[in-house]
């Protein structure tokens, strides 16, 4: 006998809607842990380049760095509450979601070494620019 509901079977990602508030809260979770790993990244690298750094160079960088950081975390939180008191639960802001928790992810980690990285090459570089004169 056929039945009318669907079957695990059948639909294997038959899934409940998520509400707004929730997914909101998880950003803002996931905000922070990310702000967290950034700054513990860059504070580490520091520590790990402060031979190859010359000069205050590095930690001009990583406060505008983290100048830029913090009010992109932060705009996110924003626009995920302003989402949380208008959306209605639906499958496209569940794939927003995740498309915006994956960014910052990546932008967490990525980030700091680049950044480190291209401190450390302009640290270089103006040392290697005064040695000439």
């Amino acid at each position: 006998m056929a039945s009318v509901f669907p079957s695990a079977r059948v639909h294997p990602r038959v899934t409940t809607p998520v509400s707004a508030p929730s997914l909101a809260r998880a950003m803002s979770w996931h905000a922070s842990g990310a702000l967290m790993l950034f700054a513990l990244m860059q504070i580490a690298g520091l520590f790990l380049i402060a031979d190859a750094a010359h000069g205050p160079l590095p930690f001009i960088a990583l406060a505008f760095v983290v100048l830029g950081a913090v009010p992109y975390a932060r705009r996110l939180e924003r626009r995920w509450a302003r989402l949380a008191d208008t959306a209605l639960p639906s499958d496209g802001l569940i794939n927003r979601f995740r498309n915006d928790r994956a960014r910052l992810w990546r932008l967490a980690l990525v980030v700091p070494p680049l950044w480190l990285g291209a401190s450390v090459l302009m640290s270089e570089t103006a040392v290697a620019a005064t040695a000439v004169f």
